[in-house]
């Protein structure tokens, strides 16, 4: 889970934290509401603080340095528990989201005066996870080698 192939790059553990990370920032601009991360304590639970690190200071790992990575220990079984609240949460709301929910528009986090609407930011949860376990298949794949 922390291995690395190489000093500057990401272990298994990291990038799939990350892309959780991003599902639970991403959910929580969809609903306005706190992310589950700082709501539920994960940063104890994962036994290091990510906040006012990288991008915009959202700790939820881009532009992390490589000894940010370095410092942050994935436990399996926590990155786990994590992933089932996520995606309970997501199933709640996605239960009761219908047309008029999914239309609920947010700001985007980059570009001033552009919104997203609630389906937009659902899609590229799903695209951004997708696009972070095909990295993590390739690192585990060095592993193998």
């Amino acid at each position: 889970m922390n291995w690395r192939p190489a000093p500057k790059a990401n272990s298994i553990g990291f990038t799939l934290w990350h892309a959780l990370r991003v599902w639970d920032w991403d959910h929580f601009r969809m609903r306005a509401g706190d992310e589950l991360y700082e709501m539920e304590g994960w940063p104890a639970r994962f036994g290091f603080e990510t906040k006012g690190k990288g991008l915009w200071g959202a700790g939820f790992g881009t532009d992390f340095t490589a000894e940010d990575v370095a410092a942050m220990p994935m436990p399996p079984e926590v990155l786990s528990a994590y992933l089932e609240a996520l995606w309970a949460r997501t199933e709640t709301y996605l239960d009761s989201a219908g047309d008029e929910t999914l239309a609920v528009e947010a700001p985007h986090p980059r570009r001033p005066g552009v919104m997203l609407t609630a389906a937009m930011v659902l899609s590229h949860t799903v695209a951004h996870t997708f696009m972070h376990i095909g990295e993590a298949q390739y690192v585990k794949g060095l592993l193998d080698v």
